[in-house]
C-alpha cells in the first residue's frame, strides 16, 4: 500500500531541488490509511495535507478516508511545493505524520510515502508498555510538527500532548511510569519519516501525571471498541448504555401527559439528586466499577437501600395511579469531563403504541467539579402495559 503524490505541471519557468519546472496549478495527493492494531485499511479517518516547515503553514487540503477501502484524496489549485506533510487531524488515534519528498517526472512532481497509520488509545486495562510507548510518541510528534508548521500554538501543543499522557499513564501502573519513559525515548529516537525538535516527556513528570490521575481515571468501559463487545461503537469509541422499565398508570383520556411532578422530571436533575448520584459513583457499584455509571435497576436498588435515600431513588422513577398523569423514569450515565463525548442515541419501546415518549432531549450538566451526567426523562401512559427507554452515550478517553 503506497501512498502517491502527484502535481501536475504547466510552464517551465521555476526550480525544484535544482531541477527547472513550472509553478505548479493542481497538487493531487491520494493513499491509504491503515490501523496498526488490526494492519486493516480504515474509512472514515480525517486527513490534512501541509506544506514543509519552511513554507507558509496553513494546510493546502484535506479528505475523509473512504469506508471500505481506507484510501482518499487531496486536490488543491495554484500549489508549488518541494515536499508535503500528510497528517491524521481526528483524536481517535494518534499517528506519526508521514513526509512525502517530490521529485520531477516528466511534467509532473511525484512523491511517494508510507501508509499513514492510526494508533489507537491504549484503552485502560491495558499495560503494553510497547503501545503506550508508540501512541505518546506519535502525539509527540504530531504536535511538535504542527507548532514547525505554525499551524499549531505552543499552548495548543502542550494541552494534546498533556491529554495523550494522560491518556497513556491510565493505563499504566503508577510503579511503571519510569519503564513507560525508556520506551518512549526509544520511539522518539528511533527511525521516523521527520526531525523532532519539539518538546520532550520527562520520567518525573510522567510519574506526576500518573500520580495525579483519580482511581475512577483507571476503571475499565463497560462495552468499548477496542474489547470488542460494542457492536455499535466506532472510531475507538465507548459506551455507556442505560434502559430503564417505565411502569404502566391509570386510564388516561388525553395525548402526551406530564409526569406526576413536573418540576422533578424536568430537563435539570434536583440538586439532592445530584449529590446521590456523585457518592454512587464514587463508591461504585457492589458488582464492580466502570468508568462509566449507568443509572439502571440495579442502581436504583441500591440508591434505594442507602440510609436516607428512599426519597431520592423517587426522583429516578415514579409508576403513577392518578388519572390524566403519565407513569416517568430519568434515564441517567454519568462520565468524568475529561471523556470525550462523541454522540447521543435514545430510544423507546411502546408494545401497547403510541402510549409512551421522551419528555424532551438528552439533557447534560455538571454534577460536581468532576463529573458530569446526561439524562432523559421517559414517560408512559398506557394503562395496561409497561413500555421502557434506553439512551446510550458513546464515548473516547
Amino acid at each position: 500500500m503506497i501512498l502517491s503524490v502527484r502535481i501536475r505541471m504547466v510552464v517551465l519557468c521555476g526550480v525544484l531541488g535544482g531541477v527547472t519546472v513550472s509553478s505548479a496549478e493542481i497538487l493531487t495527493v491520494s493513499g491509504v490509511v491503515v490501523r496498526s492494531d488490526t494492519g486493516l485499511r480504515y474509512g472514515g479517518a480525517q486527513v490534512g495535507v501541509y506544506p514543509t516547515p519552511g513554507a507558509n503553514g496553513a494546510r493546502l487540503g484535506h479528505a475523509v478516508s473512504i469506508e471500505g477501502t481506507g484510501s482518499y484524496s487531496v486536490t488543491q489549485d495554484n500549489i508549488s511545493v518541494k515536499a508535503v506533510y500528510v497528517m491524521y487531524e481526528g483524536r481517535a488515534f494518534a499517528a506519526t505524520p508521514v513526509r512525502v519528498d517530490l521529485a520531477v517526472n516528466g511534467n509532473a512532481i511525484v512523491g511517494q510515502a508510507a501508509d499513514l497509520v492510526l494508533i489507537p488509545h491504549p484503552a485502560p486495562e491495558v499495560t503494553g508498555m510497547d503501545e503506550a510507548a508508540s501512541f505518546l510518541a506519535a502525539e509527540v510528534k504530531n504536535a511538535a510538527l504542527r507548532v514547525q508548521l505554525h499551524a499549531l500554538s505552543i499552548e495548543g501543543a502542550d494541552r494534546i500532548v498533556t491529554r495523550a499522557m494522560r491518556t497513556t499513564v491510565v493505563g499504566v501502573p503508577l510503579e511503571r511510569a519510569g519503564e513507560l519513559h525508556g520506551r518512549l525515548q526509544r520511539e522518539l529516537a528511533g527511525p521516523a519519516p521527520l526531525p523532532v525538535d519539539g518538546r520532550t516527556v520527562s520520567r518525573e513528570e510522567l510519574i506526576r501525571i500518573a500520580a495525579a490521575v483519580p482511581q475512577y481515571e483507571r476503571r475499565r468501559d463497560a462495552q468499548s471498541e477496542r474489547a470488542k463487545n460494542c457492536g455499535d461503537c466506532r472510531d475507538a469509541e465507548a459506551k455507556s448504555e442505560v434502559t430503564l422499565r417505565v411502569g404502566h398508570g391509570v386510564y388516561v383520556d388525553i395525548d402526551d401527559p406530564p409526569c406526576a411532578n413536573p418540576q422533578e422530571f424536568g430537563p435539570s436533575m434536583p440538586e439532592q439528586l445530584k449529590q446521590r448520584l456523585a457518592k454512587t459513583y464514587y463508591e461504585g457499584p457492589k458488582e464492580g466499577a466502570f468508568y462509566g455509571y449507568d443509572v439502571n435497576d440495579a442502581a436504583i436498588r441500591n440508591i434505594e437501600g442507602a440510609d436516607g435515600a428512599g426519597d431520592i431513588a423517587r426522583l429516578l422513577r415514579v409508576i403513577t395511579g392518578q388519572k390524566q398523569v403519565a407513569s416517568c423514569s430519568r434515564l441517567v450515565t454519568i462520565l468524568p469531563k475529561t471523556a470525550e463525548v462523541t454522540r447521543l442515541e435514545k430510544s423507546m419501546n411502546c408494545p401497547a403504541g403510541g402510549w409512551c415518549a421522551f419528555a424532551g432531549e438528552p439533557f447534560r450538566e455538571e454534577i460536581d467539579a468532576n463529573l458530569v451526567a446526561f439524562s432523559v426523562v421517559a414517560k408512559n401512559w398506557s394503562h395496561t402495559t409497561d413500555a421502557s427507554g434506553t439512551l446510550k452515550v458513546f464515548y473516547r478517553r
